[in-house]
This record gives structure tokens, C-alpha cells and sequence, in this order.
């Protein structure tokens, strides 16, 4: 599909043959047994494709904040921060409607549509995030690749949390922190904002593109 090409342009090599399965697995587990129409799916396949063109490829400088990641959107448009339609609070209405209009027809339609990307997001998210680390490790142990990625002061990492659809957090290490057994299993990072704080290493995650 057209959307494959375009999302995954800007990658390299295995990591790219990698992340196109990984997209359709996420495809599979946000759809499920629902049965969409050509019109929805279509919608869906577009929209998803805003959010991949969305993940961070390299930031642009050593401050952060500068807050400046490439994306491929970077290279596909000019406006690069126009993610799909935008996203609203979910109220759920328990009032009985014997009647649909077309009016609430569509309102259901297009909150459908925000359910699916908004499970897709997290889907993806979590899939891509791991992408990322396991492809720093060689070391193979019970026929999957362990994570051992350790970040090195100065890097700019993206940071594991709750962030909105197509909204990643960044951070810049400016410490490891030795435990007791002398070995790191954290870092102290600096996010755009400000604030500098600890972090386990378990949710710090190199760059798509990166040394």
C-alpha cells in the first residue's frame, strides 16, 4: 500500500523491512473482527498514515530546546504538524434514540474512527518504541532479542509516557546513575520544559535515527 512507502521512507536497510510487518500487526490488533466499510478503512489507512509520519527520526541540535525532531513528515509536507483530524473528549450518552438523524449517524462515525486511531496509537506506539531498542542489541537469548540499550550522556532519548496521538516526549541525558551493585539502571534527563529528573533506563529509547 501507497501509505507503506510513504511512512517509511526516510528508513534504512533492515530496520525499514522491520517496521513494515510491525505496522500490520498493529493494523491487526487495533481492526480486530470489526468490520469496517471501504470508505472507513480507507479514512483509518490515512489517518494511520499521519501518525507514522509523525515519529521522530533525529533532533536537530544538542539543546533540547530547541524542540526540533525530524520527522518524515519533515520531508512529505509543509506543514508537518497537522496531525489527522483532531482529537475530543469521548462523552458516552446513555439517552435512548429511537430515531438516528444523519447528523448523530456521522457524529458516531467519527467518534468510531477516534477509537481506532486512539487504539492504534497505543498499539503502535508500544511496538515501535521496543523496535527501536531491540534493534541496538545482537545478543539473542530464547529465540527473542533481549533489551539492552544504555544511553550515553549527552543523547537525546524519547521517553516512555502517556502523550497524546502523534506526541512524543523527548529528553536529553545529562547523568547515569550508578546503583548499589554498581551497575546503571537509570539516568538523570533534561525534558524541553526544564525540569530534570530521574528515569529508569527500561523506558528511555534511542533515536529511529541515530550513532
Amino acid at each position: 500500500m501507497d501509505f507503506q512507502h510513504r511512512a517509511f521512507s526516510s528508513c534504512m536497510g533492515g530496520f525499514y523491512e522491520r517496521l513494515i510487518p510491525l505496522v500490520k500487526r498493529s493494523m491487526k490488533k487495533t481492526i480486530g473482527r470489526r468490520l469496517l466499510t471501504v470508505v472507513q478503512l480507507q479514512t483509518l489507512v490515512k489517518e494511520i498514515e499521519s501518525v507514522l509520519n509523525s515519529r521522530p527520526l533525529v533532533y536537530v541540535g544538542d539543546d533540547i530546546n530547541s524542540n526540533i525532531p525530524l520527522t518524515p513528515a519533515n520531508f512529505l509536507t509543509n506543514n508537518p504538524k497537522k496531525i489527522g483530524i483532531l482529537e475530543t473528549e469521548i462523552v458516552a450518552d446513555s439517552d435512548y434514540l429511537p430515531v438516528e438523524s444523519t447528523e448523530e449517524k456521522l457524529i458516531e462515525l467519527w467518534k468510531n474512527g477516534q477509537r481506532l486511531l486512539d487504539i492504534f496509537w497505543k498499539v503502535w506506539k508500544h511496538e515501535y518504541l521496543l523496535s527501536l531498542r531491540e534493534r541496538t542489541q545482537t545478543v539473542l537469548k530464547t529465540g527473542r532479542i533481549q533489551a539492552n540499550y544504555q544511553p550515553k550522556t549527552g543523547d537525546i532519548v524519547l521517553i516512555k509516557d502517556d502523550t497524546s496521538r502523534g506526541n512524543w516526549k523527548f529528553g536529553k541525558v545529562t547523568q547515569l546513575i550508578d546503583s548499589r551493585d554498581n551497575k546503571i539502571r537509570s539516568a538523570e534527563v533534561l525534558t524541553p520544559a526544564g525540569n530534570e529528573t530521574g528515569r529508569p533506563l527500561n523506558i528511555l529509547y534511542p533515536l529511529e535515527v541515530s550513532e
